[in-house]
């Protein structure tokens, strides 16, 4: 029989998945040019694994994953305003 801390794995590693799976489909419509890059992926991957750090009450884990989520969302605003020029 599968343990806990197995199925802890398993439904971890399927959530990130799914995470990425739905990042990849908005990373590949051109018709948002500000989605369109890979830095789409990174976001959407640093904001769950930041959400789910969250309740685990480990606060300097937390606080790292928030400054991570902070620095990935400005990097990813401002290459979002500059792919809007070409379009």
């Amino acid at each position: 029989m599968i343990g806990a801390r197995a199925l802890g794995v398993i439904g971890s590693a399927s959530s990130l998945a799914t995470v990425f799976s739905t990042a990849m489909i908005y990373a590949q419509l051109k018709t948002v040019p500000r989605w369109n890059t890979a830095l789409t992926s990174l976001l959407f991957i640093t904001l769950a694994l930041t959400g789910g750090t969250i309740p685990s009450g480990c606060v300097d884990t937390e606080l790292l994953m928030l400054i991570s989520a902070g620095i990935v969302q400005i990097v990813y605003w401002i290459n979002g305003d500059q792919a809007l020029a070409p379009a």
